[in-house]
């Protein structure tokens, strides 16, 4: 039957949920329409436990590592986290990186120094505790640089509310103006890191003299794994990323601070051992047996049936399984790999061709075709590597060779390999790709017999 007025609301109020990328903060329920599903909550690798474990037990300080993928949640997995440790009596400020870093460029550990201490700075602004501060960074921070460095033409600053204004775009946009502040402290380090600990330490006494001196200062810096650099810098800008956190970590930890940094996904593939709470896809198969696992699909229908609602879900998918699952929903989910952004993707193609409700199996095939689309065509040249992925769970790369982890960065990154947990961590193609890989393979057998 054609869609009457009453499906077209229906179907338009899907489109705009589904659509929409933004992370869902668990703490503002009522604005997000009580959306969040917590897919890791019951899971003994849980990281948000794990990290809050370790910031409410740990007395002194700490600094932990966070990824995942993109489209993984792990912006709203930080938010959960943040609202736990705000229950656990901890005082939490939040910033984004890429308010201060540019994606493109290498991140030297100096000017990282710098604009942490300069987010942290805008937080406790935010926060209103401007008067309790002898000084804003920004404005400390012109006196460390000295009169070498000149500020671009940016100067209708907001200074006068204590966040950096100019300072602030000038380090994220001005390559002249970062080349001048590099060259400015590239031998003064040690210097920068002992002026952001001192104001750390100002800020974390502004803030326990308002909750008391046992109060548990956290700084979560989120979105540090989008910084990827471009085709002809990828490999500087990854080693700029592992030197960083690996062999500086020491320089990035802050002294009386609990903190939390996201980091690329493929680190620990250029720094075996580094210890990163990672944010994987929901397992729909069995490493070994490759036998469907219900559990993954009964976690992502809950979440459907929360964005959705139970009536909704019903409405749109049709017939319901005695689990309450639906087998168009669960073809839909197969093909999304258990990667949530996919899945979103491949559901919001099939509301825009939807004819009738609930959805037809062809308006279903047709949305992965076209999602499918999205990540073809693949290289010739590198079907075998994929393949290999698909039959072994493992990754083939040097360890030593900035080009071969940029190669599998990209995979991961574009969501062709997809990573899964289960004990420890493996790997599987994407199902939408895996199909035409096996295709390209038995053609290529085919045609040397």
């Amino acid at each position: 039957m054609p869609l009457s007025q009453d499906d077209e609301i229906f179907l338009t109020q899907l489109q705009n949920i589904v659509a929409n990328r933004e992370p869902i903060d668990p703490m503002k329920q009522a604005d997000n329409g009580d959306l969040y599903e917590p897919l890791y909550e019951n899971d003994e690798d849980d990281p948000v436990a794990l990290m809050h474990q370790q910031i409410v037990r740990v007395s002194a300080h700490s600094l932990q590592a966070f990824s995942g993928y993109r489209g993984s949640g792990k912006t709203t997995e930080l938010f959960r986290l943040r609202q736990r440790l705000k229950e656990s009596g901890c005082i939490v400020f939040y910033a984004n990186s890429l308010d201060y870093l540019s994606t493109a460029s290498p991140v030297e550990t100096g000017q990282f120094l710098l604009v942490l201490a300069g987010a942290f700075n805008d937080q406790l602004m935010a926060a209103g505790y401007k008067d309790a501060l002898k000084e804003s960074w920004w404005g400390r921070l012109k006196n460390i640089l000295g009169t070498e460095v000149t500020v671009p033409e940016i100067e209708a600053s907001a200074e006068a509310l204590g966040l950096g204004g100019n300072i602030t775009l000038a380090l994220k946009a001005s390559e002249t103006f970062k080349q001048q502040v590099s060259k400015a402290i590239v031998h003064r380090v040690k210097e920068v890191k002992d002026q952001v600990d001192l104001f750390f330490q100002e800020g974390i006494q502004a803030v326990r003299a308002k909750f008391g001196e046992k109060a548990k200062v956290v700084f979560i810096f989120d979105s540090l794994e989008q910084i990827q650099g471009n085709r002809l810098n990828d490999s500087e800008v990854m080693r700029s990323l592992v030197d960083l956190f690996s062999k500086d970590k020491d320089y990035i930890r802050i002294p009386g601070l609990h903190m939390v940094l996201t980091v690329p996904p493929w680190i620990n593939l250029m720094q075996p051992g580094y210890d990163v709470h990672l944010l994987t896809s929901q397992k729909l198969w069995q490493r070994k047996t490759r036998n469907k696992d219900n559990s993954g699909y009964l976690a992502i229908t809950r979440l459907l049936k929360r964005r959705f609602g139970e009536e909704g879900f019903a409405r749109l998918f049709g017939h319901l399984n005695k689990d309450g699952t639906s087998t168009l929903a669960n073809q839909i989910i197969r093909y999304s790999g258990g990667h949530l952004r996919d899945l979103f993707r491949i559901l919001e193609q099939a509301l825009l061709r939807a004819k009738e409700l609930p959805l037809t199996r062809n308006v279903a095939e047709r949305a992965v075709e076209s999602v499918r689309r999205t990540f073809l065509p693949l290289p010739s040249d590198i079907v075998g590597d994929l393949w290999q992925v698909h039959q072994t769970h493992e990754l083939d790369y040097k360890a030593d060779e900035p080009t071969s982890i940029s190669r599998i960065a990209l995979f991961l990154n574009s969501h062709v390999i997809l990573n899964f947990r289960n004990g420890d961590f493996w790997f599987d193609l994407h199902p939408i790709v895996a199909d035409r890989v096996q295709e390209m393979i038995l053609a290529r057998t085919s045609a040397t017999d």
